[in-house]
């Protein structure tokens, strides 16, 4: 379990009584600009109840509105059906909302672009990401980065490491633009970036986290961050493997073997190889540490307030599948998870990939996997005869909507 929400100041109804109103008259395009004003003046109108629920509304229509423009989503939402005669948000909210579906119905004014200055976005990438062939949003950045104006670098952080130590290489982009570009190409003149959007996916939610505790200092740098299927309270997963290993002398010296053996039973896909990078920098305790439910929550216990009260607005994407959507490798792992946490999305538990801080926002559980929610179609050589692994989960429109909604909020651009 995460540690229990922090309090925080509250801004009661009646500090939105102006909001309210517009939303009931139905002027959403006065609501947006309103909000807007309010969010430049005191950012913790985010922690009020109602706006939460409308900023949750609100990414779901944007994301609804894009992913309708995605001919390989609206092909697997009809799954089977040769003649579907549901509406194309309809088809989409069912196959890949796995919660408020019915949201769907909403009309909402199309979005319109609040600023046009090009924003820095931080990128902190996910765990074992030199053990895989792909990166996240690997095809989707580069579009999503030229449609709205981005300046995307992806921190040069280690895939087995802690996260501390990662906060390195998360300095180093957020200071300096040190990393690779939104394709993951290496930046050849890095550039010092304006103020940030934090991103991290996976175990790259976790690092960020850790840097916000570490340098509170830069919270001014900071325009909002993004939680994207974070581990944020940890996940039993990880505390099981954690156990195995934690007793053993772990290096990449004559011990390695084991230890790799080890990770390719808990992460089959690994390619062994790429584990190997920057081996002085190999710390593979201390990145399982960070994982487990019981370092999470003593993280949370310690600096979840200070956090919170750098006023930084927060916003969280989780993913929720069954058992029968993930691959063939994972399925028992995923079932084993859903009888100890519940709803998961076969490596974390929806809530502990969440923040729950007062300044932060879940905007949507979706239907997909872990891998789904932020990495392409995995090549044949890595599919291990799994069907789950094509990856269909629209993310280019999940990011969009995400980029969308903050700058409508006036955080991004």
């Amino acid at each position: 379990m995460n540690a229990a929400p922090v309090a925080g100041r509250r801004l009661p109804n009646s500090g939105i009584a102006d909001l309210i109103a517009l939303e009931r008259a139905g002027d959403i395009d006065q609501f947006i600009v309103v909000l807007r004003e309010r969010v430049a003046a005191d950012p913790r109108v985010i922690t009020n109840a109602r706006v939460k629920q409308w900023l949750g509304r609100r990414w779901r229509d944007l994301f609804l509105s894009e992913a309708i423009r995605d001919e390989t989503a609206l092909a697997v939402a009809s799954g089977r059906r040769r003649k579907d005669a549901r509406p194309d948000r309809q088809r989409i909210a069912e196959r890949f909302l796995a919660h408020d579906v019915d949201d769907w119905r909403l009309e909402l004014p199309a979005a319109r672009r609040a600023g046009r200055k090009k924003q820095s976005v931080v990128y902190s990438p996910s765990f074992v990401h030199t053990g895989i062939p792909l990166i996240g949003f690997g095809e989707e950045f580069p579009v999503v980065a030229k449609e709205q104006s981005l300046h995307v670098v992806r921190a040069a952080s280690h895939g087995f490491r802690g996260s501390e130590a990662n906060g390195e290489n998360l300095l180093e982009a957020l200071l300096h633009g040190i990393g690779t570009d939104a394709a993951g190409e290496p930046i050849e003149k890095p550039r010092k970036p304006g103020n940030v959007v934090l991103m991290g996916y996976s175990k790259g939610a976790t690092d960020a986290y850790v840097f916000q505790g570490n340098h509170l200092h830069l919270a001014p740098r900071l325009r909002a961050v993004i939680n994207w299927a974070g581990c944020i309270g940890g996940t039993p997963v990880i505390d099981d493997l954690y156990r195995v290993i934690a007793p053993l002398p772990i290096g990449l010296g004559p011990g390695r073997a084991a230890v790799l053996a080890l990770l390719r039973t808990a992460l089959p896909l690994l390619n062994l190889q790429g584990t190997l990078d920057r081996p002085d920098e190999w710390d593979l305790k201390a990145a399982l540490l960070d994982l487990t439910t019981t370092q999470r929550k003593a993280f949370a216990a310690a600096h979840a307030r200070a956090i919170d009260d750098t006023d930084v607005p927060v916003f969280n994407i989780a993913g929720a599948v069954s058992p029968r959507e993930v691959p063939h490798f994972q399925m028992q792992g995923a079932i084993s998870l859903g009888r100890k946490v519940g709803e998961n999305d076969m490596q974390l538990a929806v809530e502990h990939a969440q923040s729950h801080q007062p300044m932060s926002t879940t905007l949507a559980v979706v239907r997909a996997h872990h891998w789904d929610i932020a990495l392409s179609a995995f090549p044949r050589t890595h599919k291990l005869g799994s069907k789950k692994l094509e990856h269909p989960f629209p993310r280019q429109a999940a990011l969009t909507a995400t980029f969308v909604l903050l700058n409508e909020l006036g955080l991004s651009g």
